[in-house]
């Protein structure tokens, strides 16, 4: 059987013990199903496994041999891949001498357990709490298999769900099942702890179900990746196989013949009491979270016997050239330094790469592409995942691994290939997936910006779909970008992702340390290129070390590390502005530290701001676009149950969300990034919570001025809790009174009361909303329904009523669209509509409309800008045979109905949507694809009842320079992914990086206002003036100009027929093309407007020919 059939086995067999209720019988009778003799290769003899291995130190396992017991000195550990699947390949390896066989000996196994439950479970261990881990006693379904009487029939069969899945860990009870699957006794053996207890528990020999061969046995260890953490928790993740020491002579191979140093029979350890076994339950389990696919566990090999030290070549993260030399005579100086460095690293001084040196700059000769093969097992480890979308059709589907760890492995993979330029520094820049590619762009980190040299690495997904053994890695440099340009003397390269995870894990207790371990990696044909990838500099390799000993706080709860964190932070604030400015200047401030109080730990609420950020906030919240408050995850990480509300059993309360306060910056520069004013760091969302926290704020600022500023405008998510919440801190009133007293001003056109604040709710949000909820389950359609033209139609249609800036102008539109959402069919005629007008504004704003809005959840907190996508439309332009158009009274048409050779198309030229209809059964009207009454009742009482939120009725509204919060989103993803670096970190850690980066990004605005304070209007401004420059019209020749005249003709008569969108003209055109070209809508719009035409001869084409066509259905149909 192939690994591909017995993945999908065991998802067969997961589906079939998830199911409730199930019985053990039930289980016997569906393992007894399957041949077991068929899941092994035909050729493979048991009889005969592999008990010694040759003394080679790449395949020790190094953390391994550290907690190998002393009686086994003449034995080895042999590494087994880390990736959840430990056990099986570590079986595998005793088995075949390799892991390729790991699922087929998972599957063999779980039959074993299910055919024979019964005798398992007779015997008297399965009878004890301590062969199951914790989850197997976790039973969420509630229900109880007794059909037999075993004591723990529930907890086996749970056990075995959760064993049965690849990559998913295994417990003790995995042992029994291999020991007769391989018809050989297994040793179980544990590394010596403190605790006799357990090294009698675990170093255990598991004979087979039938001794009948009496076979000699296997070796299996529980390990840990890192031994000092074993040794300090006594904790294992990790299994490792076991084999005797071969060593290999000069003429002859040694074999040390030794008896395994334990001898014992079947466990039996019905002397154990259930409450002395559960006090070590803990340390007898493997951590699952460090052996799953998902988290993939680092490894740290002790090869520093073998390394040679050289002296450290600092590379600064600037990538900064300095001289290794000084104070010589200039004329020999770069002699001198190629002798130096090559006696320093060990290389012949006249090894240089093939370049040329052209006015100090390095140019290599041109890269050419090349293809290598690695096999299909080692690209599923460490480059791609599978996913099985669906079991039945064996339908799979592929996927890059993480960037951390795919990445990783493909430099690895490059460096190997001696095709591959050893001076390229591989930068990936993005990454593409679709259904038959898998690439990974990239350019070299070493190149002049000007000729930076770019390539791709593709993946063909058909090698793996069908099955191949070995999978082919194509690189593909781009055209004309293939022949690197570096500075002379440049060091460049990154350290990051899994590269920089390995450093942190590993035994170096010093940054020099890491750093000359890493550069006795380095190739000779890399040495004098600069290239230094996954070497880090000296202050990276500071920053490394640093993050070890955060890992090591033992002994402190959370709750303790975060009030040391806290007092931590202030102290030093505090101590650095008396160190700069002297102990007299304590006057001159109010407001100390970072931190604030008060700081709540259940439910967890702390809020970070110092002085600078009120004073900046009261000098420049007035300005338009006035404040932006946008929840952000993903950067702390969930806390214990501990730091939630209190009686609080739900998991999302677990999770962190940060409120972020932010202002756009005074500068126009790229150093002026957006300024947070306020931050609150909270797993309680209520509006309760974020009220009390913006007054504590406010009396700060209060506090500093005696009196509050007045935002501009306050824009925030679209979300029920936060209106609530700005509402009642900044003016006092509910929700109620806010509508009622801004429809009173709007409808007695009366000035807006400036004490109190405005209220935008975020334009992106918004469409995200209407969108998201259509799509979900909680809105129900009507049948014939489809969700996404639904969704699209009611995006536009919001759209069209937000720019509208009366009150009578809305309800105008309002009731044209909530016509065409009622008529469940449209006639074939023409039609003129009387529509009824509705005093929908009139009416009072009350509590229960405030309860139909959206409430912000940990769901609901993703950053994007979004734009409007077209609704689809038809593929190609049909002939129009005859159309049917409804105007409304003031004889504006609404809809027109057409009919082609193809059948009925519905077209709505003021949201610029048309797609197909069908005709009813009496053939004289059309399906409405629009009719919902259930969209007509969600518009109207969440978003036309908070229409003063989004629309341009309010001027601040209307006049806000940004309609999103875009610049809160993208100073969030600047903490993410620059600022930080790290995600979900615990909240100690957090607070104590977001601190320095909350000061940093203060200098760089206090070098901006110091710029504008002493230049008045000369560096801004004329960085400004450069930027909005207007660029010089470009000169057409003839034949461009004929082609821009003929595309303007076609376009405005396309637009009287069915006002086709610019995508769908530029989709025409590409398709009307023998060849793949890539215009796209922004150039139709530029065509149309006369600014640019392509310059492609093959685009030239497609569009003169489409053109010619055009023309010609113009002609036809004028004569017609």
């Amino acid at each position: 059987m192939n690994s591909i059939t017995a993945t999908n086995t065991l998802h067969s067999i997961f589906h079939f013990l998830n199911k409730s209720n199930i019985t053990l019988s039930e289980v016997i009778n569906y393992g007894a199903q399957f041949d077991s003799a068929s899941i092994l290769p035909n050729n493979c003899n048991l009889d005969f496994i592999n008990e010694e291995w040759n003394d080679d130190m790449q395949e020790l396992d190094h953390e391994a041999m550290k907690l190998l017991p002393e009686r086994y000195k003449n034995y080895i550990c042999i590494r087994s891949t880390p990736n959840g699947n430990c056990f099986f390949n570590s079986a595998s390896l005793i088995v075949f001498g390799n892991e390729k066989f790991n699922i087929q000996l998972r599957l063999a196994v779980m039959i074993e357990l299910m055919t024979y439950a019964q005798f398992y479970l007779q015997q008297k261990i399965f009878e004890q709490d301590i062969i199951y881990r914790e989850k197997a006693f976790d039973n969420k379904n509630g229900f109880r298999s007794n059909d037999y009487g075993f004591k723990k029939e529930n907890e086996y069969i749970l056990e075995l769900k959760l064993m049965c899945k690849p990559y998913s860990w295994n417990s003790m009870v995995a042992f029994f099942g291999l020991a007769s699957v391989l018809k050989r006794p297994i040793e179980s053996l544990f590394p010596d702890t403190n605790s006799e207890l357990m090294n009698q528990i675990y170093n255990r020999i598991i004979c087979p179900r039938h001794n009948i061969n009496d076979l000699s046995q296997c070796i299996i260890m529980w390990s840990s990746c890192s031994a000092e953490q074993f040794q300090n928790s006594y904790q294992a993740n990790h299994f490792v196989p076991v084999f005797k020491k071969r060593t290999i002579t000069n003429n002859s191979t040694s074999i040390i013949q030794e008896s395994s140093p334990l001898q014992d029979s079947f466990i039996d350890m019905t002397f154990f009491q259930d409450d002395r076994l559960s006090f070590i339950q803990d340390y007898l389990s493997i951590n699952h979270h460090q052996s799953t696919i998902k988290q993939p566990v680092i490894e740290d090999y002790d090869d520093s016997q073998f390394a040679i030290e050289h002296p450290s070549f600092d590379n600064d993260d600037n990538h900064q050239y300095e001289p290794i030399i000084e104070n010589y005579n200039e004329r020999n100086e770069r002699e001198q330094n190629l002798n130096l460095l090559g006696l320093l690293m060990g290389i012949d001084n006249s090894y240089i790469p093939n370049t040329e040196n052209i006015d100090g700059y390095l140019i290599y000769q041109e890269a050419k592409d090349f293809q290598f093969m690695i096999t299909k097992k080692d690209a599923l480890d460490k480059l791609i995942f599978c996913i099985i979308d669906d079991i039945d059709d064996q339908k799979f589907n592929y996927h890059w691994r993480p960037w951390q760890i795919s990445n990783y492995y493909l430099v690895e993979l490059l460096r190997e290939q001696p095709e591959f330029p050893p001076q390229i520094s591989v930068t990936v820049n993005r990454t593409y997936e679709s259904n038959k590619i898998l690439v990974k762009y990239c350019y070299c980190g070493g190149c002049n910006k000007k000729q930076t040299v770019m390539f791709k690495i593709a993946i063909n997904k058909l090698d793996l779909i069908n099955s191949k053994e070995l999978i082919y890695i194509n690189v593909i440099f781009s055209m004309n970008k293939k022949q690197c340009k570096h500075l002379e003397g440049k060091i460049f390269g990154q350290c990051r992702g899994l590269a920089r995870q390995y450093l942190i894990n590993s035994d170096d207790k010093l940054p020099r340390d890491i750093r000359k371990k890493m550069l006795s990696t380095v190739k000779n044909d890399v040495r004098y290129t600069g290239n230094r990838q996954g070497v880090p500099s000296a202050n990276s390799a500071r920053t490394i070390n640093s993050s070890k000993k955060v890992n090591k706080q033992l002994g402190y709860n959370l709750c303790e590390r975060l009030h040391a964190a806290v007092l931590d932070i202030n102290k030093r604030e505090k101590d650095e502005f008396f160190k700069t400015n002297g102990s007299k200047s304590t006057a001159k401030r109010q407001i100390w530290g970072f931190i604030q109080e008060p700081i709540q730990t259940q439910p967890l609420s702390i809020t970070i701001f110092n002085e600078a950020a009120i004073v900046y906030y009261h000098y420049h919240v007035h300005e338009n676009p006035g404040i932006f408050l946008d929840y952000t995850g993903q950067l702390v990480k969930p806390v214990p149950y501990y730091l939630t509300k209190v009686n609080n059993t739900a998991d999302d309360y677990k999770r962190i969300l940060n409120a972020f306060f932010t202002m756009p910056s005074l500068g126009k520069g790229s150093d002026a990034p957006p300024v947070d004013v306020f931050e609150l760091v909270t797993n309680d969302l209520s509006a309760s919570n974020l009220h009390h926290y913006l007054h504590v704020y406010r009396q700060k600022e209060l506090q500093l001025f005696n009196f509050n500023s007045v935002p501009y405008l306050i824009n925030t998510d679209c979300a029920r809790n936060l209106l609530v919440a700005v509402l009642k801190e900044y003016n006092n009133e509910t929700a109620e009174q806010y509508f009622n007293r801004i429809y009173n001003t709007l409808i007695t056109n009366k000035e807006f009361d400036s004490s109190k604040v405005l209220v935008g709710w975020c334009f992106g949000h918004a469409i995200r909303a209407i969108r998201y909820h259509i799509r979900s389950k909680k809105f129900t359609i009507e049948k014939a329904g489809n969700r996404e033209i639904l969704a699209k139609f009611a995006v536009q249609v919001w759209n069209l009523i937000r720019v509208k800036e009366s009150i009578n102008e809305i309800e105008y539109e309002i009731d044209r669209w909530e016509w065409l959402m009622l008529q469940e069919n449209l006639e074939l005629i023409n039609k003129k509509l009387v529509i009824n007008r509705k005093n929908r504004f009139g009416n009072s704003f009350s509590n229960n409309d405030l309860y139909n809005l959206p409430d912000l959840d940990f769901e609901s907190n993703q950053n994007f800008e979004e734009v409007i996508d077209p609704v689809p439309i038809l593929q190609n332009f049909n002939e129009i045979d005859y159309t049917w158009t409804y105007i409304t009274m003031d004889n504006n048409p609404l809809l027109k109905i057409l009919q082609t050779f193809n059948g009925y198309e519905l077209l709505i030229p003021e949201l610029n949507i048309k797609i197909n209809a069908q005709l009813t059964i009496t053939k004289k009207s059309i399906t409405n694809p629009f009719y919902s009454i259930n969209l007509k009742s969600y518009l109207d009482k969440v978003w036309w009842k908070t229409i003063i939120l989004w629309s341009n009725l309010v001027p601040a509204i209307k006049d806000r320079t940004r309609r999103t919060t875009a610049t809160v989103e993208v100073e969030n993803n600047i903490v993410k992914n620059l600022d930080i670096g790290k995600k979900n970190l615990p909240i100690d850690e957090y607070i104590c990086v977001r601190t320095q980066t909350l000061k940093s990004t203060q200098n760089l605005i206090a070098e901006k206002l110091m710029r504008k304070s002493f230049n008045s209007q000369t560096q801004d401004q004329r960085e400004l003036n450069e930027q909005w420059q207007p660029k010089k019209p470009r000169t057409f020749t003839k034949e461009e100009s004929k082609i821009i005249e003929q595309f303007k003709i076609v376009m405005d008569y396309r637009k009287s027929v069915d006002s086709p969108s610019q995508y769908r003209v530029a989709r025409e055109i590409r398709e009307i093309s023998t060849h793949d070209i890539g215009l796209n809508q922004s150039m139709v719009s530029r065509l149309y407007n006369g600014i640019d035409i392509p310059k492609c001869n093959r685009t030239l084409t497609a569009i003169k020919n489409w053109t010619n066509k055009e023309l010609e259905r113009r002609e036809k149909n004028g004569k017609d």
